[in-house]
């Protein structure tokens, strides 16, 4: 008996002690992973770095407790969904860098699968957003007068050729193509003329839900508008309000591509971010800003919009759906950032923004099919651009 009792005794020992042991490996595992992929240690420094991108926001950024109490009572969220989410483990980090390397892809299949009837035209713009008529500048430079269009230099045609390169998708057809073969069939971009007092650019303008609005609504207004996808970007330039008089589409990655050879010398007077931030990685969301106020003249607005923390969409998500923190990716493999006020108000001050209005925006979308009516939580945004032009838009590198 005493012989039986100490054996079971044993082993008993080795159980709890290898069970303790798998789970301290189990959490060295997560916290390696989840340095290397937001910067909690050196790994991700080193990789923006070695990329040439800005360095990722600091990690109080979206984790403040007073800015997590705030949307979870505009959100209306409960702390059991609140816990379920933060207790949930970030996907692994080589799966989180697929679905980066990924991204241009997902979203040209997205516009395969849909075309132009997934999203609806926002004619909400002119009432959230009445700046676009008259967006304030200190120069002045372009009220009243013509636009002239700075001329890609070569290395800014080289960079676009790369950016809308040899990509093929699963089914063998191509995603993209070069720079010269994606405009084939177009019309050549003229640029604003004489009559277009405003200039405006819409940074993922998708298939054009907001650009084409904006051109019926405002007859004095230049519109430039870019996409990641080069699908859309046809999708755009094949619509039948598309003109090269009032409207100039071109493919660009905000993380890559500068801005401002694109546009007229100078830069525009207003530019407007409408869920596009939310679909970046979110290291790379200062270097997006600083792009952003390159294509600006002193004193442009930039005018913005994105999902908000809680939001119903993402309380939705199921678990192996999260990339990290805030961050997560939907089925067909296109991702979605969840934002406070805080991290976005820091995040564009430190590019050279001063903040007017920074806000959550409480929606209700409606499915009358379905009897079904859902709350939705957005940050609406509006930002000036502080001091001179920088020096990158000058020399239109």
């Amino acid at each position: 008996k005493t012989h039986i009792t100490h054996h079971h005794t044993q082993s008993t020992r080795r159980q709890s002690q290898s069970a303790a042991n798998s789970v301290r490996v189990r959490a060295c595992v997560c916290a390696s992973v989840c340095s290397r992929v937001w910067g909690r240690g050196s790994g991700c420094l080193r990789m923006a770095a070695a990329n040439g991108a800005s360095p990722p926001l600091p990690d109080t950024l979206g984790r403040s407790e007073t800015e997590r109490a705030a949307a979870m009572e505009v959100s209306g969220v409960t702390s059991e969904v609140v816990a379920r989410m933060d207790a949930e483990q970030p996907l692994r980090e080589y799966i989180v860098q697929k679905h980066h390397k990924e991204a241009q892809r997902n979203w040209d299949l997205f516009y395969k699968r849909n075309t132009t009837n997934f999203f609806k035209d926002r004619h909400w713009l002119s009432r959230e957003f009445p700046e676009i008529e008259a967006a304030p500048t200190d120069s002045g430079a372009a009220a009243g007068g013509p636009c002239v269009t700075a001329a890609p230099t070569a290395t800014a045609t080289a960079q676009q050729s790369t950016a809308t390169g040899d990509d093929v998708d699963s089914a063998g057809e191509r995603v993209g193509g070069t720079a010269e073969s994606a405009d084939a069939g177009f019309p050549q971009e003229a640029g604003p003329g004489p009559a277009m007092s405003r200039t405006l650019l819409e940074v993922g303008c998708g298939v054009g839900n907001a650009v084409f609005p904006m051109v019926q609504d405002y007859p004095h207004l230049f519109v430039y508008c870019c996409d990641f996808s080069p699908r859309a970007v046809d999708f755009v330039k094949q619509h039948t309000d598309y003109d090269t008089a009032r409207c100039k589409a071109f493919q660009c990655d905000l993380t890559a591509d500068k801005l401002a050879p694109q546009l007229c010398t100078g830069g525009v007077d207003c530019l407007t971010m409408l869920f596009v931030l939310s679909a970046i990685s979110p290291e790379c969301f200062p270097t997006v800003a600083t792009n952003v106020r390159a294509a600006l003249k002193p004193g442009g607005l930039v005018l913005f919009r994105d999902y908000g923390l809680f939001d119903h969409a993402m309380q939705r998500f199921k678990p192996g759906h999260k990339l990290g923190d805030n961050f997560y990716v939907r089925s067909d493999g296109t991702r979605a950032y969840y934002f406070t006020t805080e991290e976005l108000q820091a995040t564009f001050e430190a590019a050279g923004f001063e903040t007017i209005e920074c806000k959550y925006v409480l929606k209700e979308t409606s499915n009358r099919k379905m009897g079904v009516c859902v709350p939705r939580v957005f940050v609406q945004a509006k930002f000036r651009a502080v001091g001179e032009t920088p020096p990158c838009l000058a020399s239109a590198e």
